[in-house]
Formats: structure tokens, C-alpha cells, sequence
């Protein structure tokens, strides 16, 4: 028996995100081989926990440096003190082990990256203000199962998980197999309606006959609209790139255009109108444009 290894994987990480349930203990839930699926159901490393170990990475880095500028700051001051004819009898610094893992946590973390619980380093500290992978206003992506969840019983939601990973193919397919039942459910139909003993069977049998017709009907219409649509994206597809050099193409034709013109006025060609030809007729004459020369 073949499994959709994908599928059961993003309902496996949709549980783990959920409960914290391991990959074992939820093959066994599904009645699955543990043996058999470990290699495909597994726990994947996800975004958050890369931003926690990149951000244990900085506040590290971030540690390091500050010790550094303070040792600097330090010997700077010993050589102005030297200079002054004052002489110092301190010992050079060095940095203990154990107050440099207590500045970057490192004993408080776990090997993610991670604070333990009941650490004290953090506390007061309001973290980063402006993180780098901040959400934007209004952004929804942690919000689970949407804004119709409220709606529905809490063993319902797991339905939205479903949905979340069907497509238009898998509303095709559906109506299909709706519509082969139907023609099956029409066939015993009639089946019943030449086997009726009564009148009002068959009245009855009618009605539902023509129920199910209407319904096919329906079902017939909303596969031929669904795969008018996907053509409809497959022909969006393959037109986008198109669509792109056109832009392209047109964009250029106008800058072309623009430069050519911004040529031919840098060159003096841009006013050739009949005024001008007039004005150059007047300087020509040589009487400053008057009608009749001064006696």
C-alpha cells in the first residue's frame, strides 16, 4: 500500500506545531510503521528556529566586541597615564572563562541557541526593537486556520488543514467522482422506478430522479468551469513571460524616443517654426526690424 509520504508529512508538522507530539508517537496515532516512515515523517528545522540560533549568534558577536572596546578603552588610558610621568602598578586585564560565558549566556542556553528555563538574563531586557524579520501591520501568517475557525467545533479544525494544501485539481477531481456516483445513484433510480409496485413510489422515485439530473447537471457545469480555469492559468503561464518583453520592448521604444528627442534640441533642430524663419528674415534685412531706414 502505497502512502502520500508529502501530505502526511505536512499533517505531521501541523500536529507537531500544534502538541509538540514526536514523529513516533504520531505514526503510531496513524497506525503507521515508525520503521517504515521515519525517513520520509521528520521533524524539519524550521524559520523560527534558524532566526533563534542566528540571534544567540549576534548576541554573542555583539558581547565579544564590547569586551574588546572596553580593553582598548583600557589601554588607551594606561598610555596617557604613562605619558604623564604617573606610574601604574596594575596588573594587565585578562578575561575570565567563566564571567565571558556569563556576559553572552552561553551557560544559559541550550545547544539551539536558545534561553533555558528560569534564566535571569534577559529578564527586563525588551529585545530588539526593530527585528529584521518583523511582520508587517495586518499580516496574518501565525493566525490559525484563518478567521472562519471561530465558527467551528475544535475537533472541526482539523478540516482546515486539509483545505489549506488542496488546489483547484483536487476540486476537479472531487466533482468527478460525485458525478460517477450521481450517474450510479440515476441508474438505481430507474432501476427502482420500473421495479415500483405503487403509484406514489414511482411519484416519489420521479422527484428524486429528477433531483439527482439537476444536481448532475450542476456538477457537469462546475467541471467544465474548472477546467476552463486551470487552462486558464496554464495559458496565463506560459503568456506572462511574453507579457514581460513586451513591457520590456515598449519601455525601450519610449526611451528611444526620449533620447532622440533630447538630441535633436540639444542640437538646435527643435524650433523650426514659422515665427523663427520670420524673425531670421527680419535680422537679415540689417534695419534692427524697422519699416523704413532713419534719414
Amino acid at each position: 500500500m502505497s502512502n502520500n509520504w508529502e501530505l502526511l508529512q505536512k499533517k505531521f508538522e501541523v500536529a507537531h506545531a500544534r502538541t509538540g507530539i514526536s514523529a513516533k508517537e504520531w505514526c503510531e496515532t496513524q497506525g503507521l510503521n515508525y520503521n517504515s516512515a521515519r525517513r520520509y515523517i521528520k521533524v524539519r528545522k524550521t524559520a523560527h528556529d534558524e532566526t533563534a540560533q542566528r540571534t544567540a549568534q549576534n548576541a554573542r558577536k555583539h558581547s565579544a566586541q564590547i569586551r574588546s572596546a572596553q580593553y582598548a578603552q583600557k589601554a588607551d588610558q594606561k598610555k596617557v597615564t604613562r605619558k604623564n610621568g604617573h606610574k601604574q602598578n596594575d596588573t594587565p586585564l585578562q578575561p575570565q572563562k567563566n564571567a565571558n560565558e556569563h556576559d553572552m549566556g552561553l551557560g544559559e542556553r541550550d545547544e539551539s541557541g536558545r534561553f533555558r528555563p528560569g534564566h535571569k538574563i534577559s529578564v527586563g531586557n525588551a529585545g530588539n526593537p526593530n527585528p529584521s524579520n518583523s511582520a508587517e501591520p495586518g499580516n496574518a501568517r501565525a493566525r490559525k486556520h484563518g478567521i472562519y475557525a471561530k465558527y467551528f467545533k475544535e475537533e472541526e479544525l482539523e478540516k482546515f488543514d486539509a483545505a489549506a494544501i488542496a488546489d483547484l485539481q483536487d476540486e476537479l477531481e472531487l466533482c468527478r467522482v460525485r458525478l460517477q456516483s450521481g450517474a450510479e445513484a440515476l441508474a438505481q433510480c430507474m432501476s427502482d422506478i420500473k421495479n415500483a409496485s405503487s403509484v406514489k413510489d414511482r411519484v416519489s422515485l420521479y422527484e428524486a430522479y429528477a433531483r439527482i439530473d439537476s444536481g448532475m447537471a450542476s456538477l457537469t457545469s462546475r467541471i467544465e468551469s474548472i477546467t476552463r480555469t486551470l487552462s486558464g492559468l496554464r495559458i496565463d503561464t506560459v503568456k506572462v513571460p511574453h507579457i514581460v518583453a513586451d513591457t520590456k520592448r515598449v519601455e525601450n521604444a519610449a526611451r528611444k524616443l526620449g533620447l532622440e528627442a533630447d538630441k535633436i534640441s540639444n542640437e538646435g533642430k527643435g524650433d523650426d517654426t514659422p515665427v523663427s524663419q520670420i524673425l531670421d528674415d527680419i535680422r537679415a534685412m540689417g534695419s534692427d526690424g524697422l519699416m523704413s531706414k532713419q534719414q
